[in-house]
């Protein structure tokens, strides 16, 4: 089997370094930053592996796969892996990007 590309949408290329940036901004140190940062890593590469592991959204085709306070939104096809969104689950729902 080969291996997926992983596709960032600008979107959640925008949405992940918005959080990283709030955390290092808020904290002073960008320890917990780098440290979500890998925890997505992670959690991508196992949504390489086993693209289903996320539960199906309303939206056709995509999944949300949760972790700790976030989802990653994703769409896969044989040869790539979209990333669609990052989402920090205690944000306001109406404060997303998609929602304007």
């Amino acid at each position: 089997m080969d291996k997926r590309t992983i596709v960032w949408t600008t979107r959640a290329s925008n949405e992940i370094r918005s959080i990283l940036e709030f955390y290092t901004e808020r904290n002073q140190s960008t320890v917990y930053s780098r440290w979500l940062l890998n925890e997505v890593n992670y959690r991508i590469k196992l949504i390489v592996l086993f693209p289903r592991i996320g539960r199906q959204t309303e939206q056709k085709g995509a999944y949300l796969f949760p972790f700790h306070h976030y989802g990653i939104i994703y769409r896969f096809t044989r040869k790539q892996l979209f990333i669609l969104s990052i989402w920090d689950f205690r944000q306001n729902p109406n404060d997303r990007i998609d929602s304007k």
